[in-house]
Protein backbone atom coordinates (compact mmCIF):
# COMPACT_ATOMS: atom_id res chain seq x y z
CA UNK A 1 0.00 0.00 0.00
CA UNK A 2 1.44 3.38 -1.00
CA UNK A 3 1.99 6.08 1.58
CA UNK A 4 -0.70 8.74 1.98
CA UNK A 5 0.00 12.00 0.13
CA UNK A 6 1.74 14.85 1.92
CA UNK A 7 -0.69 17.71 2.42
CA UNK A 8 -0.11 21.35 3.26
CA UNK A 9 -2.62 23.42 5.12
CA UNK A 10 -3.61 25.36 8.15
CA UNK A 11 -6.55 26.20 10.33
CA UNK A 12 -8.31 29.08 12.04
CA UNK A 13 -11.33 29.54 14.28
CA UNK A 14 -14.57 30.90 12.86
CA UNK A 15 -18.31 30.59 13.49
CA UNK A 16 -17.77 28.77 16.75
CA UNK A 17 -15.75 25.97 15.17
CA UNK A 18 -12.46 25.29 13.39
CA UNK A 19 -11.89 25.82 9.68
CA UNK A 20 -9.24 23.45 8.31
CA UNK A 21 -7.53 23.82 4.93
CA UNK A 22 -5.59 21.14 3.10
CA UNK A 23 -3.93 20.99 -0.31
CA UNK A 24 -1.20 18.91 -2.00
CA UNK A 25 0.74 22.13 -2.68
CA UNK A 26 1.14 25.17 -0.44
CA UNK A 27 -1.65 27.72 -0.83
CA UNK A 28 -0.70 31.05 -2.44
CA UNK A 29 0.70 33.61 -0.03
CA UNK A 30 -1.96 35.39 1.98
CA UNK A 31 -4.76 33.07 0.88
CA UNK A 32 -5.49 31.63 4.34
CA UNK A 33 -5.66 35.17 5.72
CA UNK A 34 -8.14 36.12 2.99
CA UNK A 35 -10.26 33.07 3.78
CA UNK A 36 -10.29 33.93 7.49
CA UNK A 37 -11.32 37.49 6.66
CA UNK A 38 -14.23 36.26 4.53
CA UNK A 39 -15.49 33.99 7.31
CA UNK A 40 -15.23 36.92 9.73
CA UNK A 41 -17.18 39.16 7.35
CA UNK A 42 -20.00 36.64 7.03
CA UNK A 43 -20.08 35.99 10.77
CA UNK A 44 -20.38 39.75 11.39
CA UNK A 45 -23.38 39.77 9.04
CA UNK A 46 -25.18 36.58 10.05
CA UNK A 47 -24.23 35.75 13.66
CA UNK A 48 -27.19 35.61 16.05
CA UNK A 49 -24.73 36.15 18.92
CA UNK A 50 -23.37 39.52 17.76
CA UNK A 51 -25.91 42.17 18.76
CA UNK A 52 -24.85 44.52 15.95
CA UNK A 53 -25.16 41.95 13.14
CA UNK A 54 -28.00 42.23 10.65
CA UNK A 55 -29.21 38.77 11.64
CA UNK A 56 -29.44 39.69 15.32
CA UNK A 57 -31.18 42.98 14.56
CA UNK A 58 -33.73 41.28 12.31
CA UNK A 59 -34.25 38.69 15.06
CA UNK A 60 -34.89 41.43 17.64
CA UNK A 61 -37.19 43.27 15.29
CA UNK A 62 -35.02 46.41 15.20
CA UNK A 63 -34.21 45.92 11.50
CA UNK A 64 -36.94 45.20 8.97
CA UNK A 65 -36.04 42.49 6.47
CA UNK A 66 -36.91 44.93 3.67
CA UNK A 67 -34.17 47.25 4.94
CA UNK A 68 -31.54 44.52 5.29
CA UNK A 69 -28.69 44.10 2.81
CA UNK A 70 -29.15 42.25 -0.46
CA UNK A 71 -26.82 39.54 0.86
CA UNK A 72 -28.98 38.96 3.93
CA UNK A 73 -32.20 38.92 1.91
CA UNK A 74 -30.68 36.53 -0.65
CA UNK A 75 -29.73 34.13 2.16
CA UNK A 76 -33.24 34.36 3.60
CA UNK A 77 -34.77 33.64 0.20
CA UNK A 78 -32.45 30.67 -0.22
CA UNK A 79 -33.57 29.29 3.14
CA UNK A 80 -37.24 29.84 2.26
CA UNK A 81 -36.76 28.05 -1.06
CA UNK A 82 -35.25 25.09 0.79
CA UNK A 83 -38.12 25.13 3.28
CA UNK A 84 -40.54 24.70 0.41
CA UNK A 85 -38.39 22.10 -1.36
CA UNK A 86 -38.15 19.92 1.77
CA UNK A 87 -41.85 20.21 2.59
CA UNK A 88 -41.03 22.26 5.68
CA UNK A 89 -38.49 19.88 7.24
CA UNK A 90 -35.85 22.59 6.86
CA UNK A 91 -36.90 25.97 8.23
CA UNK A 92 -35.28 29.38 8.76
CA UNK A 93 -37.62 30.12 11.66
CA UNK A 94 -37.21 29.37 15.37
CA UNK A 95 -40.26 28.02 17.22
CA UNK A 96 -41.06 31.57 18.36
CA UNK A 97 -41.08 32.80 14.75
CA UNK A 98 -37.68 34.50 14.88
CA UNK A 99 -35.74 34.37 11.60
CA UNK A 100 -32.56 32.33 12.10
CA UNK A 101 -30.40 31.58 9.07
CA UNK A 102 -27.92 29.40 10.95
CA UNK A 103 -28.96 26.44 8.79
CA UNK A 104 -27.50 27.99 5.63
CA UNK A 105 -24.82 30.39 6.89
CA UNK A 106 -21.98 27.91 7.38
CA UNK A 107 -22.55 26.37 3.97
CA UNK A 108 -22.64 29.80 2.36
CA UNK A 109 -19.33 30.62 4.05
CA UNK A 110 -17.74 27.44 2.69
CA UNK A 111 -19.13 28.23 -0.76
CA UNK A 112 -17.70 31.73 -0.54
CA UNK A 113 -14.33 30.30 0.50
CA UNK A 114 -14.38 28.15 -2.63
CA UNK A 115 -14.66 31.33 -4.67
CA UNK A 116 -11.35 32.47 -3.19
CA UNK A 117 -9.66 29.23 -4.30
CA UNK A 118 -10.67 29.15 -7.97
CA UNK A 119 -7.04 29.40 -9.05
CA UNK A 120 -6.00 26.46 -6.85
CA UNK A 121 -6.65 23.09 -8.57
CA UNK A 122 -6.69 20.80 -5.53
CA UNK A 123 -7.92 21.66 -2.04
CA UNK A 124 -10.18 20.75 0.85
CA UNK A 125 -12.02 23.11 3.21
CA UNK A 126 -13.46 21.50 6.35
CA UNK A 127 -15.65 23.54 8.68
CA UNK A 128 -16.59 21.64 11.81
CA UNK A 129 -16.97 18.38 9.89
CA UNK A 130 -18.65 19.80 6.78
CA UNK A 131 -16.26 19.58 3.85
CA UNK A 132 -16.02 20.84 0.29
CA UNK A 133 -13.22 19.66 -1.99
CA UNK A 134 -11.80 20.30 -5.44
CA UNK A 135 -9.51 18.17 -7.55
CA UNK A 136 -7.64 15.40 -5.81
CA UNK A 137 -5.39 14.79 -2.83
CA UNK A 138 -2.03 14.02 -4.39
CA UNK A 139 -3.53 12.01 -7.23
CA UNK A 140 -6.10 10.28 -5.03
CA UNK A 141 -9.72 11.19 -4.35
CA UNK A 142 -10.37 13.10 -1.15
CA UNK A 143 -11.81 10.93 1.63
CA UNK A 144 -14.05 12.13 4.45
CA UNK A 145 -14.56 10.26 7.70
CA UNK A 146 -17.99 9.86 9.32
CA UNK A 147 -17.74 9.89 13.11
CA UNK A 148 -19.69 7.43 15.25
CA UNK A 149 -22.34 9.55 17.03
CA UNK A 150 -22.18 7.28 20.08
CA UNK A 151 -18.38 7.23 20.29
CA UNK A 152 -16.92 10.51 19.07
CA UNK A 153 -13.42 9.07 19.17
CA UNK A 154 -14.20 6.44 16.53
CA UNK A 155 -14.88 6.65 12.82
CA UNK A 156 -18.02 4.83 11.81
CA UNK A 157 -17.18 4.76 8.11
CA UNK A 158 -15.78 6.92 5.34
CA UNK A 159 -16.87 8.27 2.01
CA UNK A 160 -14.81 8.95 -1.09
CA UNK A 161 -15.46 12.41 -2.54
CA UNK A 162 -15.01 11.42 -6.15
CA UNK A 163 -18.43 11.67 -7.79
CA UNK A 164 -19.50 14.39 -5.36
CA UNK A 165 -17.58 17.34 -3.92
CA UNK A 166 -19.28 17.99 -0.57
CA UNK A 167 -20.28 16.22 2.62
CA UNK A 168 -22.14 17.59 5.63
CA UNK A 169 -23.23 16.04 8.92
CA UNK A 170 -25.95 17.10 11.32
CA UNK A 171 -26.53 15.41 14.66
CA UNK A 172 -27.33 15.75 18.32
CA UNK A 173 -24.28 14.04 19.85
CA UNK A 174 -22.14 17.16 20.37
CA UNK A 175 -24.58 20.07 20.54
CA UNK A 176 -27.70 18.31 21.80
CA UNK A 177 -31.12 19.11 20.38
CA UNK A 178 -30.14 22.26 18.48
CA UNK A 179 -32.38 21.56 15.45
CA UNK A 180 -36.14 22.12 15.57
CA UNK A 181 -37.45 18.67 14.83
CA UNK A 182 -40.77 17.07 14.02
CA UNK A 183 -39.31 13.55 14.11
CA UNK A 184 -36.54 12.53 16.53
CA UNK A 185 -35.79 9.18 14.88
CA UNK A 186 -32.22 9.94 13.80
CA UNK A 187 -29.24 10.84 16.00
CA UNK A 188 -26.97 11.77 13.09
CA UNK A 189 -27.30 12.28 9.35
CA UNK A 190 -24.54 12.74 6.76
CA UNK A 191 -25.27 13.80 3.20
CA UNK A 192 -22.87 13.71 0.25
CA UNK A 193 -23.78 16.05 -2.61
CA UNK A 194 -22.39 18.03 -5.52
CA UNK A 195 -22.43 21.28 -3.52
CA UNK A 196 -22.08 22.16 0.14
CA UNK A 197 -25.39 24.02 0.47
CA UNK A 198 -27.38 21.01 -0.70
CA UNK A 199 -25.39 18.67 1.56
CA UNK A 200 -25.72 20.89 4.63
CA UNK A 201 -29.39 21.77 4.21
CA UNK A 202 -30.47 18.19 3.53
CA UNK A 203 -28.48 16.82 6.47
CA UNK A 204 -30.37 19.24 8.71
CA UNK A 205 -33.69 18.56 7.01
CA UNK A 206 -33.40 14.77 7.34
CA UNK A 207 -32.36 15.07 10.99
CA UNK A 208 -35.43 17.25 11.55
CA UNK A 209 -37.89 15.33 9.39
CA UNK A 210 -36.84 11.72 9.94
CA UNK A 211 -37.17 8.78 7.53
CA UNK A 212 -39.91 10.42 5.47
CA UNK A 213 -37.63 13.35 4.66
CA UNK A 214 -34.75 10.98 3.86
CA UNK A 215 -36.99 9.26 1.30
CA UNK A 216 -37.98 12.65 -0.12
CA UNK A 217 -34.36 13.81 -0.35
CA UNK A 218 -33.05 10.82 -2.27
CA UNK A 219 -36.05 10.98 -4.61
CA UNK A 220 -35.57 14.68 -5.42
CA UNK A 221 -31.78 15.15 -5.38
CA UNK A 222 -28.76 13.10 -6.56
CA UNK A 223 -27.32 12.66 -3.06
CA UNK A 224 -25.84 9.89 -0.94
CA UNK A 225 -27.02 9.56 2.66
CA UNK A 226 -26.07 7.66 5.80
CA UNK A 227 -28.33 8.11 8.82
CA UNK A 228 -27.90 6.62 12.29
CA UNK A 229 -31.02 6.13 14.37
CA UNK A 230 -31.18 6.73 18.11
CA UNK A 231 -31.21 2.96 18.66
CA UNK A 232 -28.00 2.58 16.64
CA UNK A 233 -29.61 1.23 13.47
CA UNK A 234 -27.85 2.46 10.34
CA UNK A 235 -29.55 3.34 7.09
CA UNK A 236 -27.26 3.96 4.13
CA UNK A 237 -28.48 4.60 0.63
CA UNK A 238 -27.10 2.63 -2.29
CA UNK A 239 -25.28 5.76 -3.47
CA UNK A 240 -23.55 6.09 -0.11
CA UNK A 241 -22.48 2.44 -0.12
CA UNK A 242 -20.85 3.01 -3.51
CA UNK A 243 -18.94 5.97 -2.10
CA UNK A 244 -17.86 4.26 1.12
Amino acid sequence: MSAPPTLHGGHFEAMGTVVSLAAPAPLPAGRQKALAAEFERLEALFSMYRPDSEAARVGRGTLDVRDASDEYRDALQLALDWQQATDGAFTPFAPDGTVDLTGVVKALAVESAAGLLVDVPDWSVNVGGDALVAGRAGGRPWVAGIVDPFDRGRLLTKCVLDEHRAVATSGVAERGEHVWRRDEHFAQVSVVADDIVTADVLATAILAGGPATLDLAVARWPVAVIAIARDGAIRATDAFRRAA
